[in-house]
C-alpha cells in the first residue's frame, strides 16, 4: 500500500500524515511509533500533525508536550492542543479551554467547542454554565431556558426512538448499494 510506504519516509511530516490517512481508514499499527518524533519536531506543521495524532491514538506519553501548545498564544498549535488533550481525557485543561471559547479566533473557539463536546459530562456543563454567569454572558434564566429547550428536545427523541413503530421490513435494503 502506497500510504504504508509513506510512513517509513524519511520527511516526518509526510511519514505522519500518511499514518494519520491509515489511521483513519482503521489501519492504526504505524500512527503510535510517529506521535513522538512528530510532537518533538521543530517544524509547527508537524507538531500540529502530531497532536492530531496524538489525540487519536490516545497517547498519553506526551501530554506534557500538549500542554505546552496549549499554552501557545497562536492558535495553529493551542487549537490542535486542546482537542488532542480532551481525546486523551485531560479534565484539568477544562477552564482554559473555556479561556479559548472566550477569545475572538474562531479557529480556537471551534477547537474549545470540540474539546469541551468530546469530554462532555455534567462537570464540564456546570464549568460552561458558571463561566457564562461570571462573564455576565448569559442570565440564570437564559440559562434555564437553555436547559429546558435541551431536556425537550431530549424528551422527544426518546418518545420517538420508544413509541415510533420499526419501519417495515421491504425497508431493511432501501439505499443499500452493495448486496449482502
Amino acid at each position: 500500500n502506497y500510504l504504508e510506504e509513506l510512513t517509513q519516509a524519511n520527511d516526518v511530516e509526510t511519514a505522519v500524515l500518511a499514518a494519520t490517512h491509515l489511521w483513519y481508514a482503521g489501519y492504526p499499527e504505524r500512527a503510535q511509533a510517529l506521535v513522538e518524533p512528530a510532537i518533538d519536531s521543530s517544524r509547527r506543521r508537524v507538531r500540529i500533525a502530531g497532536a492530531e495524532l496524538a489525540g487519536l491514538v490516545g497517547d498519553s506519553s506526551v501530554e506534557g508536550a500538549l500542554l505546552r501548545m496549549l499554552d501557545d498564544r497562536s492558535a495553529d498549535l493551542s487549537a490542535p492542543a486542546a482537542v488532542a488533550l480532551a481525546r486523551l481525557g485531560n479534565r484539568d485543561i477544562v477552564p482554559q479551554v473555556l479561556d479559548m471559547a472566550m477569545e475572538l479566533s474562531e479557529e480556537k473557539g471551534e477547537a474549545a467547542v470540540r474539546a469541551l463536546t468530546i469530554l462532555g459530562g455534567p462537570d464540564v456543563i456546570e464549568q460552561v454554565k458558571a463561566r457564562l454567569l461570571k462573564s455576565n454572558r448569559a442570565s440564570e434564566e437564559e440559562l434555564k431556558k437553555i436547559d429546558a429547550e435541551i431536556r425537550d428536545i431530549v424528551t422527544k427523541a426518546s418518545d420517538f426512538a420508544t413509541n415510533d413503530p420499526l419501519p417495515d421490513e421491504s425497508e431493511l435494503w432501501t439505499d443499500i448499494y452493495v448486496n449482502a
